[in-house]
């Protein structure tokens, strides 16, 4: 709920909404745990220095920052806003929040034995390790000549967003194996001529980033030669 609200307003104000990073929203559930646990709302409470922190965990970095927060509205919708109205009220906080160099986040909720809602939220900048996308195009049949297209894209981060770059390329007849046909390639359309008749022709890619993260494989698209 707070990821949401914040992602809206950092989208109304012209950059591009946080990334979720599971990775830190296990360290700031810890966080958020601690000062629960103590109830003591201070970072020294939630487990001291956080790049500290993320190099145990062996979470890349180029810069950080945390907001913390604590709230007795009850658990859910009205604790959430709460937080992140507070947050949102504060220069200091609001200016991590609507940083123009942070990439990826993770949000943190506990609760106290007392049923207040403690919250820590940490923002990295950090390399691309986003995986970026591919989508099957048309696959269209000339006799027995197939054609298969396809495209994809790199999901945008605020900073550092690596950009798409290539694609590898498998194809199969139904009664074989997987075979790459194109690896590591900047085309998006590839003919397969003289095929044989009575079978099923299948198609999928996989994209790359500048980075080199891919994406899963396409689910199979097929098209029968009679």
């Amino acid at each position: 709920m707070i990821l949401a609200s914040m992602n809206a307003d950092r989208v109304d104000s012209g950059l591009v909404g946080y990334r979720s990073w599971d990775a830190l929203t296990a360290l700031a559930t810890e966080r958020a745990q601690r000062m629960a646990d103590l109830h003591t709302l201070s970072h020294a409470a939630a487990g001291g220095n956080v790049g500290v922190a993320l190099d145990s965990r062996s979470i890349d970095w180029l810069g950080y920052g945390e907001i913390i927060g604590m709230t007795g509205w009850p658990f859910g919708q009205e604790a959430a806003d709460s937080l992140y109205s507070m947050w949102k009220d504060s220069d200091s906080h609001r200016g991590i929040m609507f940083s123009a160099d942070y990439n990826y986040v993770g949000v943190g909720i506990a609760q106290a034995d007392d049923g207040s809602t403690w919250a820590s939220a940490v923002m990295t900048e950090s390399r691309d390790h986003t995986l970026p996308v591919a989508r099957n195009g048309r696959l269209t049949r000339n006799g027995d000549d197939l054609r298969f297209a396809w495209g994809g894209s790199d999901p945008r981060l605020q900073t550092h967003t690596a950009g798409l770059a290539t694609f590898d390329v498998q194809s199969r007849r139904d009664d074989r194996g997987w075979r790459t046909i194109l690896d590591d390639t900047t085309r998006t359309s590839v003919g397969r001529n003289d095929r044989a008749h009575g079978h099923w022709y299948l198609f999928r890619v996989q994209a790359r980033d500048g980075r080199g993260n891919l994406s899963e494989w396409t689910i199979e698209t097929k098209i029968w030669v009679p």
